[in-house]
């Protein structure tokens, strides 16, 4: 009985692991139009820091953040500092929102999703 016990609660730490940690960013820059994503992070510090370092541009900055979520950054297509973002349980449901407050002119130019 003990060692049903000691698998359960194992279980159940290892299942906590896996979904408790499920922070995302993106960062971008402005001025050259690059971008840096995370995911699965372990909050959303952790989340903004690396979307910023992956981005590796000086003016790179945290654009969204989600948790057990996905995120999406579009840009207008002839002026890269007009930028929308959005995040949302669907992928495709963020990127569409993303385009739409974005306006006229505007693509996805990423989204990432976390394992939830």
């Amino acid at each position: 009985m003990k060692l049903f016990k000691l698998v359960i609660m194992s279980f159940c730490v290892l299942l906590y692991s896996q979904t408790a940690f499920a922070f995302g960013a993106i960062a971008y820059s402005q001025s050259t139009g690059s971008m840096g994503y995370s995911y699965n992070a372990s909050s959303k510090k952790a989340a903004i820091s690396s979307a910023v370092k992956s981005c590796k541009k000086r003016d790179c900055r945290s654009v969204i953040w989600f948790n057990k979520a996905c995120g999406a950054l579009s840009v207008k297509s002839n002026n890269p500092a007009v930028f929308a973002t959005n995040w949302n349980t669907s992928r495709n449901t963020a990127i569409n929102n993303a385009n739409a407050k974005c306006g006229k002119n505007c693509r996805s130019v990423g989204s990432v999703c976390d394992d939830r």
